[in-house]
């Protein structure tokens, strides 16, 4: 058993998730994750009779996009890791920048915006981040879109992707550029309050099991590191 499926569906139900946010590709890790609770839940029942954890629901975009693609190579998927930085948007890129990736992003030489996974990935591509940016069904942008070249909607993708992260982009340069201690504060406060959350689920465990002698959920996994 993969180690890290067993440490992603720890965290999972060490703060009892009712949804979580995956990609298409770790549907088998929540699926893991959802078989624990079961069986869990079946063996350790509370005394009402319902279950201590809830089952975790995968949280995906309902468009079904849930892997955006390189803007370099469509075929790949978009990722930190891709030697070139034109093949992905970074969260602190630069409206400029933003917009010249989407600009320069690989398509086709079909003017024309229309949605096809197969034969168009690169189009499909930009077709799909407008959608998840926007709201706006694939249908709703192709007749928006017609009549555009790709160069027209390449600037259109490009401006809304810029409106869609100049919030997240001015928030995060703000905390960047004030006090050295405010995201080490956010941190500790979170790692605080996460910490009593673990502890209760952990309680109530070793309550239901009958465990004694049993540490905290901090202590388990330094044992078992060291194993």
């Amino acid at each position: 058993m993969n180690s890290f499926i067993q440490s992603q569906a720890a965290d999972i139900l060490l703060y009892k998730a009712t949804h979580v946010p995956v990609g298409s590709d770790q549907k088998q890790h929540l699926e893991f994750a959802g078989n624990l609770v079961t069986a869990f839940n079946y063996r350790f029942p509370l005394q009402n009779g319902e279950g201590l954890f809830p089952k975790p629901q995968a949280l995906m975009p309902e468009h079904g996009f849930a892997k955006v693609k390189s803007l370099r190579n469509p075929l790949k998927k978009m990722s930190k890791s891709e030697v070139s930085a034109k093949g992905r948007v970074e969260l602190l890129d630069s409206a400029d920048v933003v917009k010249d990736k989407i600009m320069k992003a690989v398509t086709d030489f079909t003017s024309e915006v229309y949605f096809d996974l197969k034969e168009r990935p690169g189009v499909s591509n930009l077709m799909s981040i407008h959608s998840m940016i926007s709201g706006k069904t694939l249908k709703e942008i192709t007749d928006e879109s017609r009549g555009m070249e790709t160069a027209q909607y390449k600037k259109l993708v490009g401006e809304e992707l810029d409106a869609h992260l100049r919030p997240i982009r001015d928030e995060a340069l703000r905390l960047l550029e004030g006090s050295s201690n405010v995201l080490d504060d956010v941190l500790a406060d979170g790692a605080s309050r996460a910490k009593k959350v673990a502890q209760n689920t952990w309680s109530e465990v070793r309550e239901l099991i009958g465990a004694i002698g049993c540490g905290s959920p901090s202590s388990v996994k330094k044992e078992r590191s060291v194993a």
